[in-house]
């Protein structure tokens, strides 16, 4: 990370990325009156769904560079590089939603 950025400028930029491209995408299918699951909508909710991952690509060379893209994609073929706390969240985060779901529908 390049040190002459703020600490949290990566952060901000990767929301407003994804979120500027989701919002972008599928304000048209809103503004227009499309079906989002029909023809053209359909391509546009695709688009626009793509946001969050585009802008975890886009920030990581923003910020890394080239080296942040081969981080990026070390971490995303080897999954032993990503810290034990992360897999705790990703693996535990369905399955606790779907289980507070339940017991909020009893």
């Amino acid at each position: 990370m390049d040190p002459t950025l703020p600490q949290y400028s990566d952060i901000w930029g990767l929301l407003l990325f994804s979120h500027g491209w989701t919002w972008l995408f599928w304000g048209v299918i809103v503004v227009v009156g499309w079906d989002p699951f029909v023809t053209p909508g359909v391509l546009l909710l695709v688009l626009g769904g793509s946001g969050p991952l585009l802008g975890g690509v886009v920030m990581s060379g923003v910020v890394g560079g080239w080296a942040g893209l081969r981080d990026l994609a070390r971490r995303i073929i080897d999954p032993r590089l990503v810290p034990l706390r992360w897999w705790i969240v990703v693996l535990g985060f369905f399955p606790t939603m779907t289980v507070l779901a339940a017991m909020i529908a009893v």
